[in-house]
């Protein structure tokens, strides 16, 4: 689970690189029946592997988002991402891709409705999103149009 701590989340997100670089390959060498396997994952109701890094992000964020900054901890202004969470200072991009830094701008990307679900209900509504996108990389992800209908609220 990615529940324990950050460096549990930290040390599964070294693991996930090298599976994830592994999938990708396959990918490639399947890139030709990319559509039809995307049909498969949906059809079954199977996650796929970057998804699966996303649901357990999202997850440890959401156990753990009232004891993270938001932008309303630093000032009283009614802003728009008021509510969005405050990732660390990362200076070198590799910093930006690891596993916390990721979940906290998968988190950010959701919509305010669906980040207000008690923890039950906002793990299938995200999943039932996840599993009905087949999503294959991470960047497809936060390149998303996420609207509140697709998580059936």
């Amino acid at each position: 689970m990615l529940y324990a701590d950050d460096t549990t989340l930290t040390s599964q997100a070294a693991c996930v690189d090298e599976v994830v670089c592994i999938d990708q390959a396959a990918q490639t060498a399947a890139k030709q029946y990319r559509d039809e396997c995307r049909e498969s994952f949906i059809k079954l109701k199977i996650l796929t592997l970057p998804a699966l890094f996303i649901l357990e992000c999202l997850l440890y964020i959401k156990a753990s988002a009232n004891r993270r900054r938001t932008h309303s901890n630093n000032h009283g202004y009614e802003t728009r991402n008021r509510t969005e969470l405050l990732p660390k200072f990362c200076r070198l991009s590799k910093t930006q891709r690891n596993a916390e830094y990721l979940a906290i701008k998968f988190y950010n990307k959701l919509p305010s409705e669906v980040k207000l679900l008690p923890a039950g209900r906002f793990r299938s509504h995200i999943k039932g999103f996840l599993v009905a996108r087949a999503f294959y990389s991470c960047e497809e992800f936060l390149a998303c149009e996420m609207v509140l209908k697709d998580f059936n609220l």
